[in-house]
């Protein structure tokens, strides 16, 4: 019998190079098998040129361009709670020692998953209480893309900060209906103390990437906010959704003496993260990391830790004073009818459509998200060498300032860009293409041309001054950030579901699914099989409406989708 009989590994990010082909022939000989997706039980295998020394995923950019699986497979490896993931090299000890190692020399964390364990690792009764109310009885279920105003980062797009969403008290009746927009105070009103010191803890976990005490006082205000009387103790608070006995007990403390324990930690380690978080494609645990070290500026950090600062990085910190001004929506437009003008040069037939907050009715977004199919189009491959034809012209036309994401075309057409970037950082990086064919999404950011634009006001979240060297920041003409999504034809209908949001909306649809026995992501609407091999039977994809529908909730058009709690 061979020492790998009855296990699945799935190998990161792709299994093609030759090395790596060298590895799943090992397996194989040993009677394991080499899958291409992921189901619950399979080992994942990280490919060790990606691995650092702490056991982290390195070179990130370069990781992600790479990847050789669909999209959902990310979100499903994320959502496991009982991940076992290791180098690549783990095989070789296993095969050495003859028997599985468990050594953890060899043990993975890969992004995103910090959070979990962190979470895990709280040994208190509130983090204990947190995460049981989001594992226990609630399916998994997948992050959204759809409410984009804060979660455009091609990092965060996999983050499972939005996991768990319904909770141990989780009643319809309290939300209302589907359509229908919650009354809420966004003020506070009677309660505006207890939010305002509930919504200051949220930050705080988040800002330490401890997701689910994060996630868990986020939801608590939304209770509160949509609780019409003023709270008179923790008892009370504890009949409400989303509100268990450790943040009862802190809402009791607060009521009685005006105070909230873990309020009066030091500001400014959060104000340091805070800054360094704010930056494209640096995460909770690089930028704990950074402050760790000392560093006050991006200049600090680069001189301290510099095989952090990737090309994705950099353009964050390049673009940072941009990044995070909102986009009114009429500039949203214009950069739409630009698009729509460079897609026209390239093929008539190509639609594209912005999605997100914009396609809610939102007067300002975040990013600038949109879908593009071709009617009667699945090829993935022709619609990869449509969006690599509108990119080039984009980027001929002066629109394009940086990539955020490449494949091997695009890699030789922003090689020279990419180069001159990192020697401005001084760094001694090289620039390395991907092997990547295919090109489901491009994301990038773009600027209009001179005159386009308007004067949008201060600057939010400001470089500081010595940081400034690196900015390419306009006022009067901002980058902003563009994501362009291929759709194919025939799930077009999930797609837009998918990337318009918002986040609860999709929640709620992912919820009704799980409960039918049934899986909803951007590829369409499945029936799943009793298996291990996490085949499914496709019910409807295309067809927007119906997709809804079928779930048990009457269709509202997208700019009534802008809810807070379950449907």
């Amino acid at each position: 019998m061979g020492l790998f009989q009855g296990f699945d590994f799935l190998i990161l990010p792709s299994k093609s190079p030759a090395r790596v082909q060298f590895f799943v022939q090992l397996i194989q000989n040993n009677q394991g098998t080499v899958k291409d997706g992921f189901t619950t039980g399979t080992i994942i295998l990280v490919n060790d040129s990606f691995v650092s020394d702490n056991g982290h995923i390195n070179k990130l950019d370069i990781f992600q361009s790479e990847w050789h699986y669909d999209d959902n497979v990310w979100y499903d490896i994320i959502e496991c709670r009982e991940l076992k993931c290791y180098s690549l090299s783990w095989v070789s000890e296993c095969l050495k020692n003859g028997e599985i190692a468990q050594n953890p020399r060899f043990e993975v964390t890969l992004p995103g998953r910090e959070l979990i364990n962190l979470a895990s690792d709280e040994s208190d009764q509130e983090s204990v209480e947190m995460e049981r109310s989001y594992s226990g009885n609630i399916p998994k279920l997948h992050d959204s893309h759809g409410d984009s105003d804060a979660e455009t980062d091609v990092e965060a797009k996999s983050d499972v900060t939005d996991q768990a969403f319904a909770s141990r008290h989780a009643d319809t009746s309290e939300f209302g209906s589907v359509g229908k927009q919650i009354a809420i105070d966004t003020t506070g009103g009677l309660n505006g103390t207890l939010i305002t010191a509930l919504e200051q803890l949220a930050e705080k976990y988040r800002l330490k990437g401890d997701v689910y005490r994060s996630r868990g006082y986020q939801l608590a205000v939304q209770s509160i906010r949509a609780y019409h009387k003023r709270l008179e103790s923790g008892d009370e608070a504890a009949s409400l959704p989303n509100i268990g006995s450790s943040i009862a007990s802190k809402i009791q403390t607060l009521l009685s003496t005006g105070l909230l324990p873990g309020l009066e930690e030091s500001k400014t380690t959060e104000r340091q993260l805070h800054y360094f978080m704010n930056c494209h494609g640096v995460g909770s645990h690089t930028a704990m990391k950074w402050t760790q070290l000392g560093a006050k500026t991006f200049r600090d950090a680069f001189q301290l830790s510099p095989s952090d600062f990737n090309w994705s990085v950099l353009y964050g910190w390049r673009y940072f004073n941009d990044w995070h001004v909102r986009i009114p929506r009429d500039e949203c437009d214009k950069h739409l009818i630009f698009i729509k003008d460079s897609l026209r040069e390239v093929d008539k037939t190509v639609q594209i459509e912005q999605t997100g907050s914009y396609r809610r009715g939102s007067k300002t977004c975040g990013d600038i998200d949109t879908v593009m199919w071709k009617p009667g189009c699945d090829d993935i491959l022709e619609l990869s060498h449509i969006l690599e034809k509108l990119v080039e012209n984009l980027y001929n036309r002066g629109y394009i300032k940086c990539p955020l994401n490449l494949n091997w075309r695009l890699g030789e057409i922003f090689e020279s860009n990419v180069e001159k970037l990192l020697a401005m950082a001084g760094s001694n990086s090289t620039f390395i293409k991907t092997p990547k064919v295919s090109l489901r999404r491009f994301y990038f950011g773009g600027r209009l041309p001179a005159g386009e634009s308007l004067d949008h006001g201060t600057e939010a979240d400001a470089l500081k001054y010595e940081d400034l060297y690196m900015s390419d920041s306009n006022a009067t003409n901002r980058c902003r950030r563009v994501d362009i999504l291929t759709s194919k034809w025939s799930e077009l209908g999930s797609t837009m579901i998918y990337f318009t949001g918002n986040d609860d909306f999709n929640k709620s649809l992912r919820l009704r699914a799980n409960n039918k026995g049934w899986k909803l992501n951007h590829h369409g609407l499945f029936q799943r099989l009793n298996d291990r091999s996490g085949d499914k039977t496709l019910i409807e994809s295309f067809d927007e409406k119906r997709i809804i529908e079928l779930l048990g909730v009457k269709y509202v058009p997208p700019f009534e989708r802008n809810i807070e709690g379950y449907i």
